[in-house]
């Protein structure tokens, strides 16, 4: 793993340190973070690769190389377009420094479910980045219920169709409430 950290060239090699004279902090807290990403993965993933998608190349933590739609409306970018969508998605929301969070995260949501980046997880995945998304934005995390599942995909393929983001934004303010009263 390569990263630039306080103009400083990180490189693990062999579980070893290479090229850093910095703060040894630095290097537990990248270290925490790749170790997070990796269990992070790994709980999303495990699981959802069947043999058939296996065979077909699909890997769990990468984008998809099949061409896959789903929904109503058959939605999914080609397996070409998906770095460039997510790119293109990812800076968008980044310029995005005002607004309400609640906004911005339903929006990220609805598009990266639209890009359908994944050959399988894109709603665990899409899920836990909105709540990431929330969390860095001071706001509190968001659970979408099982029962409400019907209600979700709706409010989604809302947005698929007619790029109306209010069904998925009151949507996820009435499952915020069920997630914070049920927490008490």
């Amino acid at each position: 793993m390569r990263g630039v950290r306080g103009g400083l060239v990180v490189a693990f090699e062999d579980g070893r340190v290479r090229g850093f004279s910095g703060d040894p902090r630095t290097l537990f807290e990248i270290q925490n973070l790749r170790d997070c990403h990796e269990l992070v993965l790994d709980a999303f993933t495990q699981g959802t690769y069947d043999e058939r998608r296996w065979r077909l190349g699909e890997r769990p933590g990468t984008y998809k190389v099949g061409d896959y739609v789903v929904g109503a409306g058959d939605v999914g970018v080609r397996p070409d377009e998906v770095p460039g969508e997510v790119q293109a998605l990812l800076e968008e929301v980044n310029d995005t420094s005002s607004g309400d969070a609640l906004t911005v995260a339903a929006y990220f949501h609805a598009v990266l479910e639209n890009i359908h980046p994944f050959a399988d997880g894109n709603g665990r995945v899409g899920r836990e980045l909105m709540n990431y998304l929330l969390l860095v934005r001071d706001h509190p995390p968001v659970i979408v219920f099982e029962a409400d599942r019907i209600a979700y995909y709706g409010a989604v393929e809302v947005w698929d169709a007619e790029r109306d983001l209010e069904p998925l934004r009151t949507f996820l303010k009435v499952e915020l409430v069920k997630t914070w009263t049920r927490v008490r």
